[in-house]
């Protein structure tokens, strides 16, 4: 009988999972992409022990998770940097910071979840991230821009060149408040919405969150 090895074998002592985390951080790895690795070989070692496949579960020394994100967007200057936008985004930029709405679930909204009469989304299950139905309130502003674009079919949010335009609009407004003699602070966390961070805060798109000088 052919035998196969054991890859649990290879992560069964602490020491080998803390070389294992080190080596991933040593390779530009960050620490919370480890900790989801290192929960992955938890659970397989976990199903095993159910399956009476392995005697015990090696302890699993986690990374330090990173900071809550902080550093919301006021309205005034959303305002400000939707301006700078081309219209064809607008409504895009308006609906995730209004509503948290990751930006991956965004591009999959399509008109035949819309009912603009009831000023709401509905989107089926599995398209949000708990995959449980939800009911998504639209504002009247943002109903109305909706109402101007209403197509029937199709996706509701224009989508292309929105990571580019959203960068340069940023860096208008970073231009704009230090004329101003505003200073800024690094951050990652623009917007509610932005989950997807790194490719966003990119350049002076990182520091559009302002403090008095």
């Amino acid at each position: 009988m052919r035998s196969f090895p054991d890859p649990l074998k290879d992560f069964a002592k602490t020491d080998v999972l803390r070389d294992f985390s080190a080596k991933r951080m040593v390779n530009g790895v960050a620490g919370p992409t480890v900790n989801r690795n290192l929960a992955m070989l938890r659970r397989m070692f976990r199903l095993a022990e159910r399956e009476s496949k392995v005697s015990n579960v090696p302890y699993f020394p986690m990374q330090k998770e990173s900071e809550p994100r902080e550093g919301f967007l006021e309205r005034p200057r959303f305002e400000k940097l939707r301006a700078e936008m081309p219209e064809p985004l607008r409504a895009t930029l308006t609906f995730c910071y209004e509503t948290g709405c990751r930006t991956g679930a965004m591009a999959k909204v399509v008109w035949p979840w819309v009912n603009l009469a009831k000023q709401e989304i509905s989107p089926p299950p599995g398209i949000v991230k708990n995959r449980k139905p939800l009911i998504v309130p639209l504002s009247d502003e943002l109903t109305a821009m909706l109402k101007k674009k209403f197509r029937g079919h199709g996706t509701v949010f224009e989508t292309k060149n929105f990571r580019r335009e959203w960068i340069k609009a940023c860096v208008k407004c970073v231009d704009s408040e230090k004329r101003q003699g505003m200073r800024g602070i690094s951050t990652r966390a623009l917007f509610p919405m932005i989950s997807d961070a790194p490719p966003f805060a990119t350049s002076s798109a990182r520091v559009w969150i302002q403090l008095p000088p």
